[in-house]
């Protein structure tokens, strides 16, 4: 099956006990995605976006002297899961189509 990520995401972000959720949005068409996150500094545009059969990598631009987060998802249907490598710590977080590709309710 052929897995299409665009749309918009409700992202959740788990730090220990604590979550933070963020919108992304994603658009283009294959071999050419592109997209958005919503951070605390504001919107940024991921570095870059790339679709391999149901795995998602997004590469979150470096901030205040950090490197850039290579962010990697596995998307089933309508939702992901998802991991980055923070130092010596692994962030994951869960994602939810909340509208699809052309801003229409799925």
């Amino acid at each position: 099956a052929v897995v299409d990520t665009r749309g918009t995401w409700s992202v959740t972000f788990a730090f220990g006990s604590r979550t933070v959720e963020r919108e992304w949005v994603l658009e283009g068409a294959e071999g050419s995605y592109e997209g958005t996150a919503e951070t605390r500094e504001g919107t940024v545009e991921f570095e870059s976006v790339e679709l391999a059969g149901n795995v998602l990598t997004v590469l979150m631009p470096g901030r205040g002297g950090r490197p850039s987060m290579e962010i990697t998802a596995i998307v089933t249907g309508d939702s992901f899961e998802a991991t980055a490598e923070m130092g010596s710590r692994t962030l994951e977080m869960s994602g939810t189509r909340v509208s699809g590709p052309e801003g229409g309710a799925r």
